[in-house]
Formats: C-alpha cells, structure tokens, sequence
C-alpha cells in the first residue's frame, strides 16, 4: 500500500459543507498563539499580559504563559505571526475564529476573498475541520486554493504589513527580510503537513482522485507549471508510492511476457490481457498525479516511460508476427488512454493506432474480396486448361463478379479496394476471351467477353490490355467475323485445265493483305461452279494461305444456278 496521500476533480457541486465531529481542537486559529490568548495582532504587551491572566482561569496556565511569552518576545513573535492573520482587523480575525465552530460554509466563502498568507492560513485551518464525506471536487477546489496561495505570498510585502501592526502594538519593527524568508520555509512545510494529514484521514481511492484531479487542475493537465508547494507535495507523494508502483510494475512485465509467450486470438490471451488493463489501470490511477506533475515541470516519469514502452513491445509483437491485429489495437488504445503524458510514446502509439486500422482495413478489404478472387483464379484456370470451355467461364465472371462487388462495397471496403478487385476481373475476363478467341477463332462471342471486360475495367494497364484486345478482336471479327474456322488448306489442283482453283479478290484488308477469293470447279480453265470462298493471303509462287472458310454470295449463287440450267438445257438438247 501506498501513503494515502491524495488530490482530485469530478466536476460534483459543493453542496453543504460537512463539518468534522470529532477534532483535535476547534482549528489551528485556535492552537495559535493569538487565538489561544484572543490577541489580536495590535494589542500591546500590557494587553497581552491581561489576556494571558484572564485565559489562565479556564485554560492551562502554561499554555498561555508560554503563548504570552511567544507574543512578546520580538523574535519568536514573527513565527506566531505568519501563523496567524496578518494585516487582517482584530474584528474580522475574531469573525473567522468563531466562524470555524459555527459556520463552516460561510468561513470558506469568506477565506476566499482574502489573498496569500491569511487565505493560506484560513484554508489550512479549515481543512482540518473537513469531514471526509465532503464532495471531491470540494476538496480539490480548497486545496488548490491553498496551493494557489502560497504562491501569492510576497516576503516584501508580508514583512511591510508585519511592521504596520507591531507598529500599532508598540513591538521592535522586522529589519531583515532574510528572517521573514526563513519562518516562510518553515510556514510552507506546516502548509504541506496540513494537506497530507488531512488527505490521510481520507479513504485511499477517494485519496488517489483527489489527488490526480489537483495536480490536473492546478497545472491545466500537465501543460504548465503548478504551485511550488505542489511540487514539493508530488515528491513526497511520489517516494511513498515508488513501492507499490515498482512491484506493481514487476507484474505488469510478467503479463506482457505472458501475452507474448500464447497462441494469438485464444481464450488465454484474452483473458490476460483483461488482466492487463486492470493492472494498468490501477497502477496509472497511482502513477498518474506524478506524470502530470513532471510533464509540467518539462520532465518525464522514468518508470511510467519503462512500462509504457514494455507494453508497446507487446504491440509490435501481435502485430508483426501473431499477425494479431484485433488485440494489438486494443493493447495501443490502452497505451493511448494511459499514458498520453509522454510527447514521445504517445506519437509513436498515435502512428501504430494508424497502422493498425491501415492493416485492419486491409485484412477486412481482403476477406471480403476473397469470393471475387477465388471466382477469377478459378475461372482463369479452367480457361487455360480448357480452352473451348473458356467463353462459359468468362460468362460465369461477367455473371457474379456484379453481385459480390456490390457486397463487398456495402460492408465497407474502400473505393480504392473496390477499384482494384474490378481490375483483375477484368483481367479474368480478357484472359478467358483471349484462351477462347484463338483456340476456336469465334470472334463474335470473344468479342462479347471483352466488351464486358471493359465495363469492369478501371486502372490504366487494365483498360490498356483490354482495348488492345478489343481492337485486334474487332478487327478479326470485320475479317473473320462470318468464316468457319478450317483445319487444313482446300486441294487447288487441276489437270488438263480441269479441277478446282481460286479466282477473284475482294474484301481486300490492306493490313493483311489478304482477300477472298471463290473457290471453283473449272473446266479448261473456265471457272464452272462456284464451291465456296476462302479468305486467302498470297504467299508468293502462286501459293495462299488460307484464313478461314466463307459462304457464298449472292452473285455465286446466281452464277451456280446459271451453270446448271446451262448443263441440264445441253443434256436436254441431246
């Protein structure tokens, strides 16, 4: 356990203020010097004398001998002074005495009118005399004011009005400042020792938010530098919690390395990682007052550092080779909670929670796209091994792949993703249409599949490898579009000036240099009936090379009939 030594802020209202049944004494205005004679800062020593007389009846009479001696003897006096209420009128130092028996409340409002050593004084009396049932955020606006004050205490200034009121009470002025710094000192250590012995008596969770909710105040979270005394109050809070945080810290590291030694997304490394968070959580709620404090003095907690970025290994860990995202963004959220007051971990844990949701994003991108993938890489592969089949597995792609980009988009992957995913359909696509195009030279169904591919298509080298296909497509099927496909060359071989040959070239393509040409049966050379037409490409010598085999046309048709009722008309004549 640590000291209960604590500060805090929740934002609840004052409400009545609830007043200590049981106390030592009334309040330390009481236990002064002047409070305990009724003095006022103005009597002189004949009155001081009269009032340690007049006290002695019902009080101890060495308490008021040793009082009246410290009152008039000029160097203990000073000490008697700072204790008490400075400056203030003998009628209103009498007001906030008998307020602390009467008016709780009403003796808090008023001490917040006053300004340094008197409001510290008020303030320090009036923690005593707090119950601990009073709200937290009570509390913390006393303490801060307590805190606040001191640093408004100007020994100049404190030594001149010190001097105005011996003046009246006829006691030797102060001549050296450097005596009234040295009672000061002494005054901000009773001031430290009032805040700790009444924060003691607190419960220690109510302690720990006090407290933090103090030192979150009293330097804006940190960000500028507090009271002296708060300083010197972290310190102290600091060495009597260096124990608890240290063994706590030990723990800590022995559940970072357990979370790093199991298997990623188990039951074990859930359950240790709740465990985790707990640990942090209540080491940070002790640590934390004295991050705050050194981020305001531009200063780093050394073990805070060491534990933040023993948690952060663990990160690194589930992320790169458990490949464990899911818990290494709830590891970096825990990290980003609690310890924000190092400038430098908290970047490197704002970069990683950035990493994180790229790699989450990424990996949920690629589970959804997982279908559409598989649908290519399938459909691809049965192309490739059956290229007369390849026009149906174009068609299942250009089918589906609509459905599961829509469902993929509605469960949030990027339109950067859903660009992508459509490129290497299209891809898909054009590698099916190519497989088939030249395996059966069907250029009107490839050329189909391409179309479709150009719906899909969205990045440069896809569209690039589609239209490139597409144009060569196009230009088969203006070509080819309406020729069977044929295996081997027809026979051009005659004899006598009888068999079959080739005449004619129209339709010539420039780009080729291929025609078609009718393919007839001659008789002494005489082309007698038209067969069918090729698609030839001279090679030289006499030779062709045939391209594909086309129907007749109507002017061959024409020319068949006519040669046949020329032959029946000369069959009949004989």
């Amino acid at each position: 356990m640590i000291d209960k030594f604590s500060i805090s802020l929740d934002g609840e209202s004052m409400g009545t203020i609830i007043q200590r049944t049981h106390s030592l004494s009334p309040s330390a205005l009481h236990r002064c010097a002047f409070g305990l004679l009724g003095a006022s800062v103005r009597d002189k020593k004949h009155r001081i004398l009269a009032l340690e007389d007049e006290q002695s009846l019902s009080m101890d009479p060495e308490q008021c001998a040793k009082a009246r001696q410290d009152l008039t003897n000029p160097r203990s006096r000073l000490t008697c002074e700072l204790e008490w209420l400075p400056g203030v009128s003998p009628l209103r130092a009498t007001n906030f005495c008998d307020l602390t028996k009467n008016d709780l409340e009403k003796f808090f409002k008023l001490a917040s009118t006053e300004r340094g050593l008197v409001r510290a004084n008020l303030v320090a009396a009036g923690l005593e005399l707090l119950s601990e049932n009073n709200s937290n955020h009570f509390w913390t606006e006393q303490i801060c004011a307590l805190l606040k004050a001191t640093d408004e205490i100007d020994a100049g200034l404190l030594m001149s009005v010190i001097n105005e009121d011996r003046q009246l009470a006829d006691f030797p002025l102060i001549q050296s400042i450097e005596s009234v710094e040295s009672e000061l000192a002494a005054r901000l250590r009773n001031y430290k020792n009032a805040i700790r012995d009444s924060l003691d008596r607190l419960g220690t969770n109510q302690m720990l938010k006090i407290v933090h909710d103090v030192v979150d105040f009293a330097t804006a979270s940190g960000e500028s530098r507090g009271p002296a005394l708060l300083d010197d109050l972290i310190d102290v809070y600091s060495l009597n919690a260096q124990s608890f945080l240290e063994k706590e810290a030990e723990n800590l590291g022995k559940l970072v390395d357990a979370a790093k030694s199991v298997g990623s997304q188990t039951s074990t490394l859930k359950a240790l990682l709740d465990d985790l968070e707990k640990v942090v959580a209540n080491w940070t709620e002790v640590a934390k007052p004295i991050q705050l404090s050194m981020k305001s003095r531009g200063l780093e907690h050394d073990l805070s550092g060491r534990v933040g970025y023993q948690i952060r290994g663990l990160v690194i860990k589930l992320a790169n080779e458990s490949d464990d995202i899911e818990s290494a963004q709830r590891v970096t959220q825990m990290l980003g909670r609690y310890f924000s007051q190092f400038p430098e971990l908290a970047e490197r844990v704002s970069d990683d929670l950035v990493a994180l949701e790229d790699i989450a994003q990424r990996k949920l991108t690629d589970k959804l796209l997982v279908p559409i993938r598989e649908l290519c890489i399938e459909a691809t592969k049965s192309a490739d091994s059956y290229p007369l089949q390849a026009d149906v597995q174009g068609k299942k792609i250009v089918a589906s792949a609509p459905g599961l980009l829509k469902i993929a988009e509605e469960n949030g992957v990027s339109h950067e993703g859903i660009q992508v995913v459509k490129d290497e359909v299209a891809q898909a696509i054009c590698s099916c249409a190519i497989d088939f195009g030249n395996q059966t030279s069907k250029w009107h169904a490839c050329l189909a599949l391409l179309e479709s591919a150009s719906n899909f298509a969205t990045g440069a080298d896809a569209v690039e490898r589609v239209q490139k296909n597409l144009e060569f497509v196009r230009r088969n099927v203006r070509l080819y579009g309406n020729l069977e496909p044929i295996t081997t060359a027809p026979s051009l071989y005659t004899l006598n000036g009888c068999g079959v040959a080739l005449y004619g070239n129209s339709d010539r393509d420039t780009e080729t240099g291929s025609y078609m040409a009718t393919y007839y049966f001659v008789l002494l050379f005489v082309p007698i009936f038209p067969i069918c037409r090729y698609r030839v490409k001279p090679t030289g010598e006499g030779g062709y090379r045939f391209l594909g085999k086309g129907k007749l046309r109507t002017f061959d048709k024409w020319h068949l009939a006519i040669s046949i009722v020329v032959i029946l008309i000369m069959f009949l004549q004989d």
